[in-house]
């Protein structure tokens, strides 16, 4: 699922065109943005049209304006938040209004729906169904006035819709609920944590989708399976966070079903609030064992022999996730990195080694997660092995050589693991010099004479110089 679902038609039309333009450039031909959008010329006029009044309207300096009649052009001031922009739209999208209700109430009927929203009754059951779909993807349904589904997966749905939508000083606004910052102190003093203002903020969002989910349910069915489910309770961390949860809910008159304890903990595991550098991740069977997984995974990613353990976490927050959790909101408007374009066969194999070791058959939002999360482990481990060139400029004092050192900083400034400095007493990859003279008093692998000319032929030779040596490295 991804966000968009949730817009009405002319919203959608105007957030693609937006999208197209952060994907690519500020300036863009119209006959490519035409080509790209699935809909009539004189409806994306329109909708471009909509969419310079409501930036304007929304930040002054912000203009989306036609440079001649070919082109487009975007200019964003700096502090601009695409976050917020979007949030401006979704919260007028009739969709995500209704499951808003969906969320506050009880119970709804259509009539208070369709009187709520000043639509017709046939309407609301038209968006209904539509909402039905998207929401089947979570094992959802909204029927006889109520949403049905696990209550994990209801849980689950909501604090993806909210803490991807709205953006975390409107978030700021809607919690505050004293009882829930106890209870977030109390966790950070008894394990030793120290959470960041963000991780903060998503668990006061789970907390309070929690509560406000306590006395909406009977008692759940079985959502985890029973060797998943001791495996938990075994687990020191959940065990201690459990008495301080008990205590927490206590506060309320209704009694808890004994579950929300797990779901907090396995908040925790998705949403990587426990370090890995706690005695926790050590001790517990449970992370072990996904662990095992994880290693299994990254090596088919990455062909290596050796795991490196700094992508752990990320790989452990995503494996519980696909275990526990169906479904998948899709909050990203860019292009994403995905290891099935890099190595379609690596990606089949990792695929078979979750549904093979997590007996679980994932759903496509969670494929296509995976898909870049694999593709981004992939793309770092090779940035990653790239090992430093070392460029130093000798430096004699001389104007020229101020210049030539400027020049040699400009020139490989887009080449990455190229590090250019003034030379002094170390070892260098390739030393730069005027003269043959000049380098007696320097180590290096490499010399490269400069030809006198710092011009495009300089700029070419010198690139291909450092080139030579990235391949050989």
């Amino acid at each position: 699922m991804r966000f968009v679902d949730l817009l009405d038609k002319d919203q959608k039309v105007q957030v693609r065109i937006l999208a197209y333009f952060l994907q690519h450039a500020k300036t863009i031909k119209m006959k490519d943005l035409n080509d790209y959008m699935d809909v009539s010329y004189p409806t994306l006029q329109k909708e471009i049209t909509a969419l310079a009044d409501r930036l304007h309207h929304f930040e002054i300096s912000a203009a989306l304006s036609r440079k001649d009649s070919d082109f487009l052009q975007l200019n964003l001031p700096d502090d601009f938040s695409v976050k917020n922009f979007l949030y401006s739209y979704l919260k007028q999208a009739i969709n995500y209004r209704l499951l808003v209700s969906v969320y506050q109430e009880k119970e709804l009927t259509v009539t208070k729906l369709a009187l709520d929203n000043n639509l017709s009754e046939a309407s609301i059951f038209r968006r209904l169904k539509v909402i039905n779909q998207l929401l089947g993807e979570f094992n959802l349904q909204f029927k006889n006035k109520k949403l049905y589904g696990s209550e994990l997966q209801i849980q689950f749905f909501y604090f993806q819709l909210f803490n991807g939508a709205i953006p975390e000083k409107r978030l700021t606004t809607l919690m505050t609920n004293q009882a829930i910052k106890n209870l977030i102190h109390v966790i950070e003093s008894h394990f030793q944590l120290q959470f960041s203002k963000k991780q903060k903020h998503m668990l006061s969002l789970h907390l309070h989708i929690l509560q406000q989910r306590l006395d909406y349910r009977k008692m759940p069915k079985r959502e985890i399976s029973e060797d998943m489910l001791r495996q938990i309770e075994q687990d020191h961390f959940y065990q201690e966070l459990d008495n301080i949860f008990k205590r927490f809910l206590s506060r309320f008159a209704l009694a808890a079903s004994g579950y929300e304890a797990v779901y907090l903990y396995l908040f925790f595991i998705t949403e990587g609030l426990l370090p890995q550098t706690s005695q926790w991740w050590k001790k517990s069977s449970f992370i072990q064992h996904f662990l095992t997984i994880d290693k299994q995974i990254y090596q088919t990613i990455t062909k290596a022999k050796m795991y490196d353990p700094t992508f752990a976490s990320f790989l452990l927050q995503n494996h519980v996730k696909v275990t526990f959790y169906e479904g998948e909101i899709n909050f990203n408007h860019n292009n994403q990195l995905l290891l099935s374009d890099i190595d379609f066969q690596a990606m089949n194999q990792c695929m078979s080694l979750i549904e093979k070791n997590l007996s679980r058959e994932v759903s496509n939002a969670q494929w296509e997660m995976l898909d870049h999360s694999y593709g981004l482990i992939w793309d770092i481990h090779q940035r990653r092995q790239q090992k430093e060139v070392l460029v130093g400029v000798v430096d004699d004092g001389s104007l020229y050589a101020e210049e030539a050192f400027r020049f040699t900083k400009q020139t490989l400034a887009g080449m990455s693991h190229v590090t250019v400095k003034k030379a002094k007493k170390r070892t260098y990859d390739l030393l730069i010099a005027s003269d043959d003279l000049d380098i007696q008093a320097f180590n290096y692998q490499k010399l490269y004479l400069l030809t006198g000319a710092l011009s495009s032929f300089e700029k070419e030779r010198l690139e291909q110089a450092v080139t030579t040596i990235i391949q050989k490295k």
